[in-house]
């Protein structure tokens, strides 16, 4: 559709404006960017109408100077996409030359928050405009030719590497005894950023036996409980027999922590088939940027079979680049 008026007859004010503190972006599609659109309609006009409002958008910029309508969700073929939802589990990112603090907009002004995501690996870039129909013909854009020039541009950048210096691991609760029944809480956190309650955990719970005989009872059970929720998710596969009840809720508060759960008990029966069953759990953890980190925790493997069930550890494995799942 083609403009055959003159756009600053009916607007004043028409811009798209960074809010994130960072024009930068990781493309692991969970991480948003934040913009502000703004219209003001000169003195004399209409206010905007419902449809008017609902018209203002992103467009994406095309090097040969044509515009394509970002999608309201992910999966298109420009793995650009915006929302007017922003997302609590992750943070904007952080900036160092930005505040992320935009004056006001004029008081006879209407503004539109915009959350943009993306998919595209580091390196990339995008040049965003905004986008408002008038009527049924007329589209305008925030472009020089519409006497608006107006854009932001976003470029995403490669997650950082995390080495097991970036991670804390401690216990933060003990009560009972290893010599008979305990409870025993890790935590796991990053050192620098939040975790994200989207974590997933792809192996959530392990157990051992003291030793593996017919007769023994003694056994540690392992669950554990996602970052912000206290609820402890066991592999509900695992056999622990028909008395054994394992603690329900963390005792531990794991906002930004992922927490492992250690049930030391004396009524667990032996079966052969746990013994498949024995770890290590593995979980992908999402901190706030969006990123994912790997990591497995498993009992520790030592000679005295009290520590082999009492004691765990955790691997890093690499971090997950996500340049590396989108080529």
């Amino acid at each position: 559709m083609q403009t055959h008026d003159i756009p600053q007859f009916w607007l004043n004010t028409f811009t798209v404006e960074l809010s994130s503190a960072s024009p930068h972006l990781y493309g692991n599609s969970r991480q948003q960017a934040e913009l502000r659109l703004t219209v003001e309609v000169n003195a004399g006009q209409l206010p905007l109408t419902p449809a008017q409002l609902a018209s203002l958008t992103l467009v994406l910029e095309r090097p040969d100077g044509t515009y394509d309508q970002l999608p309201h969700s992910g999966g298109s073929g420009l793995a650009w996409w915006q929302t007017t939802e922003r997302d609590p589990d992750f943070d904007l990112m952080p900036g160092a030359n930005r505040t992320g603090a935009l004056s006001p907009p004029p008081a006879t002004a209407v503004s539109k928050m915009m959350y943009v995501s993306t998919s595209q690996p580091g390196g990339s870039n995008v040049k965003l405009r905004a986008r408002i129909q008038k009527d049924e013909n007329t589209v305008y854009y925030t472009d020089d030719a519409n006497g608006f020039d107006s854009y932001v541009t976003i470029t995403t950048v490669r997650p950082p590497y995390f080495g097991e210096s970036d991670y804390e691991w401690q216990k933060t609760y003990d009560r009972g005894s290893v010599n008979n029944v305990f409870l025993h809480e890790y935590s796991l956190r990053l050192k620098h950023v939040g975790l994200s309650p989207r974590s997933t955990l792809v192996t959530p719970g392990m157990i051992r036996w003291h030793i593996n005989h017919s007769t023994e009872t003694y056994a540690t059970f392992v669950g554990m409980a996602r970052p912000g929720d206290s609820t402890i998710i066991y592999d509900t596969l695992i056999d622990t027999g028909p008395v054994f009840e394992p603690a329900t809720r963390a005792q531990t508060q794991g906002r930004d922590s992922l927490i492992l759960v250690l049930n030391g008990a004396d009524n667990i029966p032996f079966n052969r088939e746990g013994l498949a069953q024995g770890g290590p759990c593995e979980v992908v953890l999402v901190d706030r940027h969006g990123n994912d980190h790997t990591v497995r925790l498993s009992f520790a493997e030592s000679e005295s079979a009290l520590e082999r069930r009492t004691k765990v550890q955790v691997s890093y494995p690499s971090h997950r680049s996500l340049d590396a799942l989108n080529p």
